[in-house]
């Protein structure tokens, strides 16, 4: 028998992030444009770990406190929007 806990989303802060970003937080096409073409690349070697982003928004802050952080690196440039 597995000990295992069942992955729970933060349905209203995912749909508040969907809000905010006018529905680009929804249409993920799993292309990796959005790492590619980030400017944090300029100041950092790696660039983010957009997936980890994304699922840290669906699960909450809490899930990984230093992907949360991360998130104000952040210039809103919208050059990771498709």
């Amino acid at each position: 028998m597995s000990s295992a806990q069942p992955i729970v989303i933060d349905e209203a802060r995912w749909e508040q992030i969907v809000r905010l970003t006018g529905g680009a937080a929804n249409v993920c096409r799993t292309c990796d444009d959005c790492k590619v073409n980030c400017r944090w690349g300029l100041f950092d070697t790696e660039g983010p770990d957009m997936w980890a982003m994304l699922r840290n928004a669906q699960l909450g802050p809490e899930a990984d406190p230093m992907l949360d952080a991360a998130l104000w690196c952040c210039a809103t440039c919208a050059s990771c929007e498709p």
